[in-house]
């Protein structure tokens, strides 16, 4: 593939991860994603057949992450249980920052027919709430909590 038709997929890739991530694998349009990724709708069918395609695409960039992950704690020689805990942050981390692997996984349920549900409580019993706080939060707070500030806060 040319390095500009190359660089255009991943736009569309990218784009199409922020859309599915704020709108659900159905509610996105490719209207929207290729408005999300300043082309128009012809580039999009250029690189993709199809909705699903580009969902297909996004799974896989998300899965490529992961591997790419793995495979540098194999080649580290890191031990067992550093790597779970290691792979555990990096999930995490990846989960909050990274649309196309929210994406991945959000396509990856609603395909199954899955709707995740937003937990009706923490593990003090309060209603649920951000960092573990009395105070409810709505849940699209909750959702964006950096790891790290969530697990100072239990």
């Amino acid at each position: 593939m040319q390095a500009r038709s190359e660089r255009t997929r991943r736009r569309l890739v990218l784009a199409g991860a922020q859309m599915f991530d704020r709108y659900g694998y159905a509610s996105a349009t490719l209207g929207q994603i290729a408005g999300a990724a300043g082309m128009t709708k012809g580039a999009l069918y250029f690189h993709f057949a199809s909705k699903e395609g580009l969902a297909d695409a996004v799974q896989e960039r998300g899965r490529q992450l992961l591997c790419d992950f793995l495979q540098q704690q194999w080649e580290a020689g890191a031990a067992p249980l550093q790597s779970l805990i290691d792979l555990t942050h990096w999930l995490a981390d990846a989960l909050y920052q990274d649309p196309v692997v929210r994406a991945g996984l959000r396509i990856t349920n609603e395909r199954a027919g899955r709707t995740p549900q937003p937990p009706t409580s923490t593990r003090h019993g309060s209603p649920r709430s951000c960092g573990c706080s009395d105070r409810p939060a709505p849940p699209a707070t909750c959702a964006r909590t950096p790891p790290a500030k969530a697990a100072r806060a239990c």
